[in-house]
């Protein structure tokens, strides 16, 4: 009975060790996961941004056009 406690105790005295590992791992990637999504949050402000100021520059290319037409 003896040896099979011993063999008991050797398998599960790493647990605790590879409990704490898989526990950071998944806390890294969370961090990950979180820094993706802001840097997407951040690409899509900018690319939202140059939508507008794109959008502001037709319509006053299409202003002046008009101005022009009816000059």
């Amino acid at each position: 009975m003896q040896p099979r406690v011993s063999i008991l105790l050797q398998v599960l005295k790493p647990l605790p060790l590879v409990g704490i590992m898989l526990w950071v791992k998944v806390v890294a990637v969370r961090l990950q996961d979180e820094e993706t999504r802001e840097r997407e949050r951040e690409r899509a402000s900018t690319m939202l941004n140059l939508d507008e100021e794109e959008a502001w520059a037709n319509r006053l290319a299409q202003a002046g056009e008009k101005e022009n037409e009816g000059v």
